[in-house]
């Protein structure tokens, strides 16, 4: 599994902006606000589309990402193009991608299985391509990751126990989530991922009203 340690690339990129993580934890935005700035073109610089896929290549064996294979076919899906960072655009979307993953505790996941924790704003020139490719691709399998696991669960309920018969249901987050980033919904869509049904809403209640009475 991929690690950040205190003198890789990613603790020296990520150091000069804890204030940006202070923030996003303590008062993260609405998911449902949209974003006000036209999105860009869906098309890439050659650079950015090679170094997107030589490293997409091999993600497995250097990142040791959870869904690599749907990862390339969401960049794919894409043009291979930068998703959170390079304009204002994108770094709205990593803002409010951000905050989501730091609000995983509320639906029962843990926050630290999605790594992100904070992501540098537009101006990446003074990091190398492959370090923004790299913190481009982290951010895009937590996303992904965290998604998957709002809609459908972390286990699935046959694998709990045989007595448990549900009907099966899928959900292609990768294309999900592009569909979101096109259509500048991307608060929207991570706000509605979870079951809207009344149980899960009162189980969440609960799981609130739990960590009220721990603390």
């Amino acid at each position: 599994m991929f690690r950040f340690h205190h003198d890789s690339w990613a603790a020296r990129m990520f150091r000069p902006y804890s204030c940006v993580v202070l923030l996003l934890l303590g008062s993260a935005p609405t998911l449902a606000a949209q974003d006000t700035i036209d999105p860009p073109s869906l098309s890439a610089p050659q650079a950015g589309v090679a170094a997107l896929q030589s490293a997409l290549e091999r993600a497995d064996r250097d990142y040791a990402l959870v869904g690599a294979n749907n990862l390339r076919r969401f960049y794919a899906l894409l043009n291979y193009r930068f998703v959170w960072s390079g304009d204002g655009f994108a770094e709205q979307h990593a803002q409010t991608a951000i905050a989501a993953l730091a609000r995983a505790g509320e639906e029962g996941l843990d926050p630290l299985e999605y790594r992100m924790t904070a992501y540098p704003p537009t101006s990446v020139l003074q990091y190398s391509q492959d370090e923004v490719v790299q913190s481009d691709l982290l951010l895009s399998d937590a996303v992904l990751r965290y998604a998957s696991n709002v809609r459908m669960g972390r286990v699935a309920p046959d694998q709990v126990s045989s007595l448990i018969s549900l009907e099966s249901h899928s959900f292609d987050a990768a294309s999900a989530l592009v569909d979101a980033l096109k259509n500048n919904s991307l608060g929207k869509f991570l706000s509605e991922l979870a079951p809207p049904h009344r149980q899960y809403v009162r189980l969440k209640s609960e799981l609130s009203r739990y960590r009220q009475l721990q603390d």
